[in-house]
């Protein structure tokens, strides 16, 4: 918890209002007096009064931008300031906050325009600066539209966490209904706080809020929250969790492989004979040592083998029995003469994918090559694909084939050197030319880096492009000459400023993405993919797979264990998988029950979360 003696609450609530043009709101003062409950509860947030200062029907936005400014020079610890009341947008697309005297033919001058907020916060000393702003039109104080129509974050400081009821106009509970409740916003933030969150940690952070607040709202139709958080703001210790289950010890897991004296080795049971890949729930598979120290796996589709890829550039493939029945060297030394562009062979395959028929097998060594092995025959045969001076510049973290087999598609994810992703026909090994933008695609597109890709069963492939913050998901129809051309509308999605790991679904009808803190999921609907996410999830994952029909996903991060979300009921399944810190590939097996886990040193494990 803060420092409350360095540390300052300010609360404002306007509910009476001069201009007959905004609707009186008693709710107002009902949720400034709940937020002040919950703030200073011993047992919750545990606020000293004398911290919190409330500000109830301010006039005159001049002594009252006066009065925050002071106080917020003397925090310096957690500065908290917290809004209830009308918003309006002004003309500029900024946010301005309605108090008692505003006219709503003049609010930018007789309102307290949210840019003035900005400035206070940008110059008070506190290490933390939360906002949380419960009126119409507060998601613009994260995100505000300019003349051309790009997004721009206007909370550009440095420590802050802003939390907004919604991007347009906020739910109003009926007037003759407001004597006895708050805000609809503030009303389920209040009952979450008191309520807590079952099977949670001892004090829920801003993060934990805001993944449970935003499922409340949804479950009773209201508005959407928002929410933007920079450095390590979401994670400030909000409130005691009044729902911890005392006693309740963590999952107990090494960061680190246990060394052989110091901690025992755990135990693991061979896998069940109950249907391909299948394993007893909670209790990881182990396959034979040669498995250890993959750093990429992949199952075919059809889910009679799995491919592992090593940090030498070689690649084993295991049968169902977990058998290895081919081991795949690294590249042959005859090919590295004859190829151009000074192929290296050495370094760790970071990705792997099986052809449809089976029979084929690709993999990607970073910055180096992506080749092919053909099994048609009694000798494995090698092929290196071409475009090797544009490939050792970029790190290829996806690979898919269509689902014909014929294509194969490489996305990378440096930003340093932009560009769409690789399409290569596996007969020829040519590369084909960069699938072609879409007409209205603004030239932002036109140097993005793919990181997700997916052939969809119609044969077009489906990429998640990004730059600077901007993200669009496009499909790509190739013709039998290997030319491109957009095909379907673009979805443009968020506004993630930094992707570290994205994927989607094998049917492509799910998409998850990972950026600092956060991961954040997309449902397709008929009319392609919402530009909100369905769900966000507090997380510290710098990696992630999807499962079948995007039921599930893993998360993992180095040092952190893997764990399994359920998409649909936003839960983690099960407990996270034990001894996992060092994890470096996954792929879900095509039934997708259970999961291939590839380690920096264990053999490959085969886990069913439970």
């Amino acid at each position: 918890m803060p420092d409350f003696s360095r540390s300052r609450a300010i609360l404002i609530g306007t509910a009476k209002y001069e201009d007959p043009a905004f609707p009186q709101l008693p709710a107002a003062a009902n949720s400034l007096t709940g937020l002040r409950d919950v703030l200073t509860d011993p047992s919750l947030c545990g606020w000293p009064d004398d911290r919190v200062t409330v500000e109830p029907d301010p006039s005159d936005w001049r002594p009252l931008a006066r009065r925050l400014r002071a106080l917020a020079r003397e925090t310096e610890d957690v500065l908290l300031l917290y809004f209830v009341g009308h918003g309006v947008m002004l003309p500029n697309g900024e946010l301005c906050l309605a108090v008692s005297d505003t006219g709503l033919d003049d609010p930018d001058l007789t309102g307290l325009e949210y840019r003035r907020v900005r400035d206070l916060l940008r110059d008070s000393p506190a290490a933390t600066k939360i906002v949380i702003l419960d009126c119409c039109y507060s998601g613009r104080a994260i995100e505000s539209l300019s003349a051309l129509d790009e997004v721009a974050d206007t909370t550009d400081v440095r420590g802050v966490y802003t939390l907004t009821a919604s991007d347009h106009t906020a739910h109003v509970v009926p007037l003759a209904e407001q004597a006895e409740v708050a805000t609809s916003f503030t009303a389920q933030l209040l009952a979450l706080i008191r309520e807590g969150v079952q099977d949670g940690p001892e004090t829920l952070t801003l993060g934990d809020l805001y993944l449970h607040l935003r499922r409340r709202l949804t479950a009773h139709g209201l508005p959407s929250p928002n929410q933007r958080g920079t450095d390590t703001a979401d994670r400030h210790p909000f409130t005691r969790n009044p729902a911890h289950r005392q006693g309740a010890a963590p999952y107990p897991y090494p960061r680190l492989r246990p060394q052989p004296g110091i901690v025992a080795r755990p135990r693991f049971t061979p896998a069940e004979r109950h249907g391909p890949w299948w394993v007893q729930a909670g209790v990881p598979g182990l396959l034979p040592e040669e498995s250890a120290g993959a750093t990429a796996v992949a199952f075919s589709p059809r889910g009679d083998l799995l491919a592992t890829g090593h940090a030498d550039g070689s690649v084993r493939l295991w049968d169902e029995h977990l058998r290895c029945t081919t081991t795949l060297p690294p590249v042959p030394r005859k090919e590295l003469a004859a190829s151009p562009g000074r192929v290296s062979g050495s370094g760790p395959v970071s990705a792997l994918a099986v052809a449809p028929d089976g029979r084929r097998i690709a993999y990607a060594v970073p910055k180096d090559h992506v080749a092919l092995w053909w099994l048609d025959g009694p000798v494995p045969r090698h092929r290196i694909l071409t475009d090797l001076s544009v490939l050792r510049q970029r790190r290829v973290v996806s690979l898919a084939f269509s689902p014909d087999g014929l294509l194969l598609a490489g996305g990378h994810a440096d930003e340093s050197h932009p560009g769409r992703c690789f399409v290569w026909n596996t007969e020829t090994g040519e590369r084909l030319g960069d699938p072609e933008p879409a007409a209205d695609t603004p030239s932002l597109w036109l140097h993005p880096h793919d990181q997700a890709l997916v052939f969809l069963p119609d044969g077009r492939l489906q990429v998640l492009q990004h730059r600077n913050s901007v993200n669009a998901v496009m499909a790509y129809r190739f013709d039998d000459g290997g030319e491109s051309r957009h095909d379907g509308p673009r979805s443009r999605i968020g506004s993630l400023h930094r992707i570290r790991s994205a994927a989607f679904s094998p049917e492509g009808r799910t998409i998850v993405a990972v950026d600092p803190g956060w991961s954040w999921v997309w449902h397709a609907t008929g009319n392609g993919f919402p530009e909100q996410p369905t769900l966000a999830m507090n997380s510290t994952a710098t990696s992630v797979v999807v499962g079948p029909e995007g039921q599930a996903a893993a998360v993992w991060s180095p040092g952190e264990p893997l764990r399994v979300w359920d998409l649909h009921r936003f839960e983690q399944i099960g407990s996270a998988m034990p001894f996992s810190g060092q994890t470096k590939g996954v792929a879900f097996a095509p039934g997708g029950g259970s999961l291939a886990v590839g380690d920096a040193e264990w053999p490959v494990r085969l886990w069913r979360p439970a």
